[in-house]
C-alpha cells in the first residue's frame, strides 16, 4: 500500500483541444484518477492516487476535441511512489518530481534509474551536466 503521483506535461494548439491521462484499475468500472489540460502553453498537471495493494494498472490518454484539425502535445508521464520525508509536514500534499528547461528536481529517494532518465531527458548532446542540472534533496 502506497501513494502514487500520475503527472504528464501538456499543451494544447488550439483553444478547443483538450487532452485527458487516465489511470485505471486491470479490471473496474471507473477510473482511480483522472488529469486534463487545455492550455496554449507546456503546464504539468498532476493528482494523487492510493493504491491499498500491488495490481496491474492501464494507462489512457484522449484528445478531446471540437474540431478535426485540433492538436495536442504530452510530455513526459509519470507514475512515482511518493514518499514523505521525515520531518516533513503531516499535511503535506503529495507531488511529483519537477523539471523543467534548465534545471531538475528529484527526490532524494528516486531510484538511480529514474534520476539517469531525468538528466538524459534534459541534456542536449555534448552539454555538460553540471551546468543544466541541479539536484535538490526535498
Amino acid at each position: 500500500p502506497a501513494t502514487y503521483v500520475l503527472s504528464f506535461w501538456g499543451k494544447a494548439a488550439s483553444p478547443t483541444a483538450v487532452i485527458q491521462v487516465n489511470l485505471w484499475p486491470e479490471i473496474g468500472p471507473f477510473p482511480l484518477v483522472g488529469l486534463s489540460l487545455n492550455h496554449a502553453e507546456w503546464k504539468r498537471a498532476f493528482a494523487s492516487v492510493y493504491l491499498s495493494a500491488t495490481q496491474p494498472l492501464k494507462l489512457e490518454v484522449i484528445q478531446n476535441s471540437a474540431n478535426s484539425g485540433d492538436v495536442c502535445y504530452v510530455d513526459g508521464i509519470m507514475l512515482e511512489r511518493w514518499i514523505q520525508l521525515p520531518g516533513a509536514p503531516a499535511t503535506a500534499t503529495p507531488a511529483p518530481s519537477a523539471w523543467a528547461e534548465g534545471f531538475n528536481i528529484a527526490p532524494r529517494y528516486a531510484s538511480q534509474t529514474l534520476q539517469n532518465a531525468l538528466l538524459s531527458d534534459l541534456l542536449p548532446n555534448g552539454a555538460s551536466p553540471a551546468s543544466l542540472t541541479y539536484w535538490t534533496e526535498w
